[in-house]
């Protein structure tokens, strides 16, 4: 039986109809499509940030009008939404059809590697970001203090309820990456439903009732 050098069959198999001898393309697309995913998770943090100020929030510091109400929803938010979504999605990379059809492939290792870092950058990331910006309340702008002095609540409590949405993608992406054997269109999807979900339900019901518990003093 005559031998070949042409590529594993799973490098074409993404493109069915075209050959073997075009598995180059599927590299080079793959490649890109997860370089632009890449791009937007590096940025994740900021997207989540901009999301969170439609939230109503609750001022740490001893303002005469400590509440700001939730803003209504712009096409900006939509538009962020979208793109940092398609981003989660995107992280999982192209399946690998070996033998098998295409809702019960699994996702290629350079897929599963960067959904797993991603993930970690993207929880991270967002976390770090919102605590960041609670700390500036520290700066006591205008001469005005702290209402609830030591801990400036409800600075870090606010702070972490606003990141939940993107701690809860990151640890999405992590897990998919860790279930490697899972279904490509599994491991895309899960990340994606868990953050518009946290992000939609977030705006609707869990800050809206935070806030009296953080106009409050500590508890």
């Amino acid at each position: 039986m005559p031998t070949t050098t042409e590529p594993p069959s799973d490098a074409s198999a993404f493109l069915p109809g075209f050959g073997r001898r075009f598995w180059f393309l599927k590299v080079a697309a793959e490649t890109i499509w997860l370089l632009a995913a890449l791009l937007v998770v590096l940025v994740f943090a900021l997207a989540a940030a901009s999301l969170s100020d439609y939230l109503p929030e609750v001022d740490p510091l001893a303002v005469p009008d400590r509440l700001t109400e939730a803003k209504a929803l712009t096409s900006g938010w939509a538009k962020t939404l979208a793109v940092t979504s398609a981003a989660l999605f995107a992280l999982a990379g192209f399946p690998r059809l070996t033998g098998k059809r295409w809702w019960r492939a699994p996702g290629g290792p350079a897929g599963i590697a960067l959904q797993g870092l991603g993930g970690l950058w993207a929880g991270f990331s967002t976390v770090g970001l919102h605590l960041s910006l609670a700390d500036s309340y520290r700066a006591y702008p205008d001469g005005y203090q702290c209402a609830y002095l030591p801990s400036c609540w409800p600075e870090k409590a606010q702070a972490w309820s606003h990141s939940a949405p993107g701690l809860l993608a990151g640890i999405a992406l992590v897990v998919m990456a860790v279930l490697y054997r899972a279904p490509w269109w599994v491991r895309a999807l899960v990340p994606v439903a868990i953050w518009v979900g946290a992000v939609s339900l977030q705006y609707g019901v869990v800050a809206p009732s935070l806030v009296p518990y953080f106009e409050g003093p500590p508890r």
